[in-house]
């Protein structure tokens, strides 16, 4: 990371803004005002720890997130073990 973007972090951090810098979704989706986030994986793709966090801080900004693809199911059962712990995740996927 560069000092013109440590700075910026620090500003927009300092105004309360949650920044991302890793792990942010593979597409963005823009429609009319409205965005939405697609987290694409393959069968053999799982999601990292960067990844979870940005989905985590997304969607408690409002955001919708999809994960997409193969691999979908399995890396929304692991990011809702990430997110509840491993027996709240299946309840929920059971849902």
């Amino acid at each position: 990371m560069n000092p013109i973007e440590e700075e910026a972090i620090k500003q927009y951090e300092a105004l309360g803004y949650d920044v991302i810098k890793n792990g942010i979704p593979d597409l963005i989706c823009v429609k009319k005002g409205k965005i939405l986030f697609v987290e694409c994986k393959s069968k053999t793709d799982t999601l990292r720890r960067n990844q979870k966090e940005a989905i985590k801080i997304l969607r408690s900004k409002g955001f919708i997130v999809r994960i997409e693809g193969e691999g979908a199911e399995r890396a929304r059962r692991d990011y809702l073990n990430y997110k509840y712990g491993w027996i709240q995740a299946m309840v929920r996927m059971k849902r």
